[in-house]
C-alpha cells in the first residue's frame, strides 16, 4: 500500500473497501489499488471495540467533504485511505480466514487494491498532485484501525470468517458510495476516468462480498 506513504503513516477496507474501508451509492477507495506499502492501519492498535461493520459504519460518515467538493489532491488521499484498510484487511484474513472461499476473496482484494492504488499513484505522479487528506481524513483512518484491531482479536475460525465478511460489505458499500460521489465532483478529466474505471470493480467486490455473507449465514 505504497499510496499511503505520501501522506502519513499507519492506517486501516474497501473501503473501502476503504476504496480500505462498496455498495451501490456514493465513492471512494476501492478505485485505486496500491501496493502492499501504502499508509496501512496499525493492525496493534489497541484498545478499540466493535465489528468490522460497526467500523465502516463509522467511516461512512467520513467519506463526505466537510463543506463543498474536495479537490483532487483530497479525493486521492481519501482513496488511499480506503485501499490501504482494504489491504491490511485481508492480509489478517489470509492469515485467520479458515474457509476457502473466504480466503479467496481476501487474497483478491490484495491484489486488485494494490493494483488500484498503482493506477492512483501513477496518475498523481502524473498530473504532479500530492495526496492531501481533508479533515474528514481523520475519522476515516480511525475507522480504518479499528476495523483491523477488531479483526485482530477475534478468534480465528468461523466466528472471524463471518466478521471479516460482514465488514466487507459494509466497508465495500461505503467505498461505491464514495467512489460515485468522487466521480460527480472530480475536478481532473484523467482522475474522473480513473474513479469510473474502478467503479465496477467495486461493485463486484460488493456482489462477492454479499454472497459470501449470504452462504455464512447473513449479516
Amino acid at each position: 500500500m505504497q499510496g499511503f506513504k505520501r501522506y502519513g503513516s499507519v492506517l486501516a477496507l474497501g473501503a473501502v473497501c476503504a476504496l480500505g474501508a462498496c455498495g451501490k451509492s456514493d465513492a471512494a477507495a476501492d478505485s485505486a489499488a496500491a501496493p502492499a506499502t501504502a499508509m496501512t492501519p496499525d493492525s496493534s492498535a489497541t484498545g478499540m471495540t466493535g465489528t468490522p461493520a460497526d467500523s465502516a459504519n463509522a467511516a461512512n460518515a467520513a467519506g463526505a467533504p466537510a463543506g463543498g467538493a474536495m479537490s483532487a489532491a483530497n479525493i486521492a488521499a481519501m482513496i488511499g485511505l480506503t485501499n490501504g484498510t482494504e489491504i491490511q484487511a485481508a492480509k489478517v484474513a489470509q492469515d485467520k480466514a479458515t474457509n476457502g472461499d473466504v480466503k479467496s476473496f481476501a487474497k483478491q482484494m490484495i491484489t486488485e487494491h494494490q493494483a488500484m492504488q498503482k493506477s492512483l499513484d501513477s496518475l498523481t505522479a502524473a498530473m504532479n498532485v500530492t495526496p492531501q487528506p481533508p479533515g474528514t481524513a481523520d475519522q476515516k483512518k480511525q475507522a480504518g484501525e479499528q476495523m483491523i484491531a477488531t479483526l485482530n482479536s477475534t478468534a480465528k475460525g468461523a466466528a472471524f470468517d463471518k466478521a471479516y465478511i460482514d465488514g466487507q460489505v459494509q466497508a465495500h458499500q461505503q467505498a461505491l458510495n464514495d467512489l460515485q460521489g468522487f466521480s460527480a465532483s472530480a475536478p481532473d478529466a484523467q482522475l474522473k476516468s480513473l474513479i469510473d474505471a474502478a467503479i465496477p470493480k467495486v461493485q463486484a467486490h460488493l456482489d462477492k462480498a454479499q454472497q459470501l455473507q449470504s452462504k455464512l449465514g447473513g449479516s
